[in-house]
Order: structure tokens, then C-alpha cells, then sequence
């Protein structure tokens, strides 16, 4: 179903519209944007500061989504949460009115909004699903709208042209809100978004993005409380936010599941280095890399173990990895809408890497164990969905 917000405007309005309780950071872009929400909710939380967090995709459980005060939302409040929202669209059902048609992510939205309101926080902190101008979430008027960075993804839905997905990415911005953006100055989707800055009277401030992701990621968050600051925002001692809050020892704390998830095991007698992470296309893949090139295990050779969803480029993807891998594994996730390792296998024909395929993840964790007996690392990546079976997996082994 394609996207729009007539549904999601019926539905929340039915609900008594909770998403005007509070205040907004809205957060999108194509990398880094749960994990800047994570951090921008921690340094609030540390604060003392009233606030929530709403995330998407979960990983292992779907109160992973929903996050009030630091902590995940309990299962039966959600469930409360999304009786309410159902009941909601039912009611539009039978009136025949725009929610009759409401998505699972609309009515999971207007659940966490209506979780938000109850538990009265001051702030949310919103990452946007897909997109932005049509996503779920832009019911809300964020005072504070974040564009980490943007990359050809789900271009059936958002265009095939970076401008295109600025144009979409910069649909969450509202009138005289603050904009901040991880984008280059030098790159047209900057005067994209400078342009949609300017009609809603916004501000745009533009952090500088050619520190490695993490940094980068801490930057634009640091500049968001900043600007919360500024906005009045104060901690339990009455004094205004500001990018102290968000300390490296906070940080190292906050990162969320298959986020640069760096896992020390053993692989027989050695100690051996895991990486989970769930980049999904070519710019966040690469920024990946990049990162990881600086700790002392990249030194050895890198095995990877690779899944990716169906509405990906397998060739751009593989090309990130080519000359970098040692060797690839495709592995299956099942009934999840990705790529069978078959045809991911002849895309890695053609760019001369050596792989091999497992039908699942724990053969291809058995085999990844037994290339690294000597030496090397393991880095599993290219979606998110393989972050929860690959811990599974390892849990096995353990």
C-alpha cells in the first residue's frame, strides 16, 4: 500500500490526537538515525528530563519500539496501547472514514503516542519509519527536525534521485522549526533541504559529516541538545541542555543491537571479534567499513556473513565488499522478503568474490568459526532482520 497521512489523521484525531501532549524531535535520514535518537533520549533521560523514544525496526521484541524514561514500554501497557488504536480504526471502518485504511505502522504509532501522553512526558524523540513526508510519524510537529544523511533506498516509494529522497526526507520539516543536518554543504540534496528550510521559515544547521559515522552520530545529536537548550529545555538543576550531557562513557552505553555491536568471543583457543550491524545500503555499508578499519582486529581478514532485503542493490551492496572480504557467506533468513543466497551468489560471481552459501545462519556461523580458526574476524551485515537470528546463533555456540 502506498503511503499518505489521511489515515493516520483520522486515526490519531479518534484517539483524542496525544501526539499534541508533548514536544518533538523528529529524526530521518538513511543511516544513523535510531541511533541518534537513542543517544539524544539518554542524555535527556540522564537529565531528568520527561522523555520518550519511538524506534522502528525492533529486533527481538517489539517493545524495543517504544521507549518512556529510559526504559522499554511494558508488554501489556503496549498492549493496551494498540487495543485502543484498533478499536480506533474499527470505529473508522464501520464510519466508513480514511483510518478504515490505517497500516500496522499507523496504529503502532498512534499506540506509542498514545503511551507518550499517559506517561506525560515533556519530550519524544520520533525516528520516522520510511521517508518523512508521507511516513506515519509526521502527524507530529517537531520543533527540533534531524536529517542524519540520504542514499538511494526504497527508491519505488521515494524516487530514484537523491534529490528526490531529500525532498521526501524533508517533508518532516515544520514551520519555524530548527533543521539539523548531517549533509554535506556541497552536494545537491543540502540545496534541497535549504530550500525546504527556507519556505517553512526554518532554521538549518549543518554539522560537519566527514568524521566516521559514530562521531558523526554524537555530533548531531550533541547539536540537538544545543539547541533544545536554547529552546528552554532544562535539567533537574534548572540549568538549560546543552552537548555536555552527551559524554563518550553515555554513548558507549547507549548503542542499540546491530549498531556497530561489537561482540568479543573465542574461536577455539584464540580470542575472536564479532561485529553485528544491519546496513542495509551502499553509504551506510561503506561508512561501516571505514569505521571499522580503524580497530586493531581489522588488521586480520574479514569474514562476512550477508543477508539483504529484497528491495535492495546486491551489486552495490557487494561492490562495498569486494577487495575488502576475505570471503562471504550468504545465508537464508527464512520468510523474510530477501534475497536467496542463489542469486546473491551469482551477483558475487560476477565481481570475482569468493563465497560460499549456508541454508541458515547457524551453518553459516559454523562455517564462518571454522574460516577464522587461525585468524580473522567475523562481521555480519546487510540487514537488520539478521541481527536476532545471528545472536541466536551465536548463543548456540557458545
Amino acid at each position: 500500500m502506498a503511503p499518505m497521512l489521511a489515515p493516520m489523521h483520522d486515526l490519531i484525531a479518534r484517539l483524542g490526537n496525544p501526539h499534541r501532549a508533548f514536544s518533538v524531535v523528529h529524526v530521518t535520514g538513511t543511516k544513523g538515525k535510531g541511533s541518534v535518537c537513542a543517544l539524544i533520549e539518554a542524555a535527556l533521560h540522564a537529565a531528568g528530563v520527561r522523555v520518550g523514544r519511538y524506534a522502528s525496526p525492533h529486533v527481538h521484541s517489539i517493545c524495543e519500539r517504544v521507549s518512556i524514561r529510559g526504559r522499554n514500554v511494558d508488554e501489556d501497557l503496549l498492549s493496551k496501547a494498540l487495543e485502543r488504536a484498533l478499536d480506533a480504526r474499527d470505529e473508522a471502518c464501520a464510519a466508513g472514514t480514511p483510518a478504515q485504511n490505517a497500516t500496522w505502522f499507523d496504529v503502532m504509532t498512534a499506540a506509542a503516542f498514545l503511551l507518550f501522553a499517559q506517561a506525560n512526558i515533556a519530550w519524544a524523540v520520533v525516528e520516522v519509519g520510511l521517508g518523512g513526508r508521507l511516513d506515519s510519524t509526521n502527524v507530529a510537529d517537531g520543533t527540533i527536525c534531524v536529517v542524519t544523511n540520504i542514499a538511494l533506498e526504497h527508491t519505488e516509494v521515494l524516487g530514484n534521485s537523491l534529490v528526490r529522497i531529500a525532498q521526501e526526507k524533508g517533508g518532516i520539516i515544520k514551520h519555524g522549526s530548527i533543521v539539523v543536518s548531517g549533509i554535506p554543504r556541497d552536494c545537491e540534496p543540502h540545496t534541497t533541504l535549504l530550500s525546504i528550510a527556507q519556505e517553512q521559515q526554518a532554521t538549518l544547521v549543518t554539522v560537519d559529516s566527514r568524521t566516521g559515522i559514530t562521531q558523526r552520530n554524537m555530533e548531531i545529536a550533541r547539536t540537538v541538545l544545543d539547541n533544545l537548550g536554547k529552546f528552554g529545555v532544562r535539567d533537574d538543576a534548572a540549568v538549560p541542555v546543552g552537548r555536555s550531557l552527551l559524554s563518550e562513557t553515555l554513548a558507549q552505553s547507549t548503542r542499540l543491537p546491530g549498531r556497530i555491536e561489537i561482540i568479543e568471543t573465542q574461536a577455539g583457543n584464540r580470542p575472536l571479534t564479532i561485529v553485528l550491524d544491519g546496513a542495509h545500503v551502499d553509504i551506510a555499508l561503506r561508512a561501516l567499513l571505514e569505521e571499522l578499519a580503524t580497530k586493531p582486529f581489522a588488521a586480520e581478514p574479514m569474514i562476512v556473513l550477508f543477508a539483504l532485503g529484497r528491495d535492495k542493490n546486491p551489486s552495490s551492496m557487494l561492490g562495498e565488499l569486494r577487495g575488502r572480504a576475505e570471503h562471504i557467506i550468504f545465508a537464508s533468513l527464512g520468510n523474510q522478503n530477501c534475497w536467496v543466497p542463489d542469486e546473491l551468489s551469482g551477483v558475487a560471481r560476477e565481481l570475482g568474490i569468493s563465497h560460499s552459501i549456508a541454508n541458515d545462519l547457524q551453518s553459516a556461523f559454523n562455517k564462518s568459526f571454522e574460516q577464522v580458526r587461525e585468524n580473522g574476524w567475523i562481521l555480519a551485515t546487510g540487514s537488520l532482520h539478521l541481527i536476532a537470528p545471528a545472536r541466536e546463533a551465536m548463543a548456540k555456540m557458545a
